[in-house]
């Protein structure tokens, strides 16, 4: 049974929920990485906005992952909740749309990631 690959990038990005500012008090953004279902490599997303579905894919793969809880006084906040790789079915040249939850600053709760109707809530929100 072959294992699935894990997500690959050009540069490391810091895993959805961990701090990635210079203030380590702030929750990590969230995350998503998307690849067509008949392979390829896996695109991560920035931000918000729309993903447009190139010719020839009619299925995704999707991992999602909700930004991280910041900190509060000596305890550290929660991750975001991960999503496992999902299967969704697509068509070319359909648009849809994105969200990369922000992480939380100062005990603030982490911001959920959505990609076409699918949730993975922040950190301090599940």
């Amino acid at each position: 049974m072959k294992r699935p690959r894990q997500p690959q990038s050009r540069k490391p990005a810091p895993a959805a929920g961990v701090a990635s500012s210079a203030n380590t008090r702030d929750g990590g953004d969230g995350a998503i990485f998307v690849r067509a279902l008949q392979g390829g490599d896996w695109t991560q997303l920035q931000g918000r906005g729309e993903f447009c579905i190139p010719i020839g894919v009619q299925e995704l793969k999707v991992q999602l992952g909700g930004g991280g809880q910041g900190a509060q006084g000596r305890d550290g906040g929660r991750p975001g909740e991960m999503l496992q790789t999902l299967t969704i079915r697509v068509q070319p040249g359909q648009r849809i749309p994105y969200e990369v939850g922000r992480g939380g600053k100062d005990g603030e709760d982490g911001h959920d990631t959505m990609f076409h109707g699918v949730v993975a809530h922040g950190g301090g929100r599940y």
